[in-house]
């Protein structure tokens, strides 16, 4: 994992040379390896299917509505003078708008509106066609099974057990990858640091070396002092190389 960090960072820098400059900070370093981990991307969504569940358990008590509406024709043959013709037509129409609700402690409650028409050929009703409209409320308390808060609320109060687990372990995942991701920042400007200071001190026993080189050319300093300051001019460059934190040696 720490692997993974350290490439998502040395991304970002820049690709000329690492010794020249930065181009992400901490706090740019934290937000993109906080928003492209797939492991806390899956955490997040396993936070978001546990806030699901919830609303699908609060879901069991909301107030939920109803429409029904039926129409029927019934023809019978008869055999009376009360009747035109020998079939009796019946027609009948029925509309029904209900509202019903679970409560926690089990009651369910049910409330309807029905409507209904009849009409039909018999010449001895007078109610033709007749109508009919009531009222409907119904209470229902289980008083044995099924009845309390406690048990009509228990996959409720799983589901909501279960969000705040998920958001627990999103909030540790995510503190921990932070931390590494911070360390593992720490540790790549500090290589910056000693990459910057290797290649000073290169540069400085370079200038020794060409300083050296001209005095002796002209006899000013003896063989031994040029030979040291190449010796040194190149342990810094092998120092160098070795510490480069973009695996990037510089001849």
């Amino acid at each position: 994992m720490r692997k993974i960090v350290i490439a998502l960072i040395l991304l970002a820098f820049s690709t000329t040379s690492f010794a020249e400059t930065e181009t992400l900070s901490l706090q740019q370093a934290l937000a993109l390896g906080l928003q492209y981990n797939f492991d806390l991307q899956v955490s997040r969504l396993n936070v978001e299917r546990a806030d699901a569940g919830i609303m699908g358990e609060e879901g069991r008590f909301d107030v939920l509505a109803e429409l029904g509406l039926g129409v029927s024709r019934d023809e019978r043959p008869v055999d009376s003078t009360a009747v035109a013709d020998d079939l009796v037509s019946t027609d009948q129409a029925s509309a029904e708008a209900a509202l019903s609700k679970t409560f926690a402690t089990g009651l369910e409650t049910r409330l309807s509106l029905i409507g209904e028409s009849n009409d039909t050929d018999v010449l001895a009703d007078r109610l033709d066609p007749a109508y009919r409209t009531y009222l409907v409320l119904d209470f229902t308390q289980p008083l044995l099974k099924d009845m309390g808060i406690d048990i009509n609320t228990t996959s409720l109060q799983i589901a909501r057990t279960r969000q705040q687990q998920a958001a627990l372990g999103y909030l540790s995942r995510a503190q921990q990858l932070a931390a590494e991701i911070e360390l593992a920042y720490l540790d790549l400007v500090q290589a910056d640091e000693e990459y910057r200071y290797a290649i000073l001190a290169r540069d400085l026993a370079q200038e020794l070396l060409d300083g050296n080189q001209r005095k002796f050319n002209a006899g000013l300093v003896p063989v031994t002092e040029v030979n040291e300051a190449g010796r040194s001019r190149g342990e810094y460059a092998s120092d160098r190389t070795t510490g480069d934190p973009g695996a990037q040696s510089t001849p």
